[in-house]
């Protein structure tokens, strides 16, 4: 069970205890200005980014993809969205 976290911004839903770590869970469609997504289809992605574990609520997963670390730039297949930076 996530637990909620004081003061967070609507896109973090919580954090959870994944194998002893705690991982914030990121609720991507809010992140992209998207209405909240709807159980049961959820899926949870964990990825590691310095050090830090992050759960990313997306609807679903297409493909999963191993980065070397020489890649500076990854071409989104299809986002269905254009991300404001603003």
């Amino acid at each position: 069970c996530a637990l909620p976290i004081s003061l967070a911004p609507p896109t973090v839903r919580g954090v959870l205890n994944q194998q002893g770590r705690m991982a914030t869970i990121v609720e991507t469609r809010l992140a992209l200005g998207e209405p909240p997504s709807q159980p049961p289809s959820l899926v949870g992605v964990t990825v590691e980014q310095d050090g830090h574990l992050y759960i990313l609520v997306v609807d679903e997963v297409r493909e999963i993809v191993a980065l070397d670390g020489t890649q500076k730039e990854i071409a989104p297949m299809d986002i269905g969205a254009i991300v404001n930076p603003n």
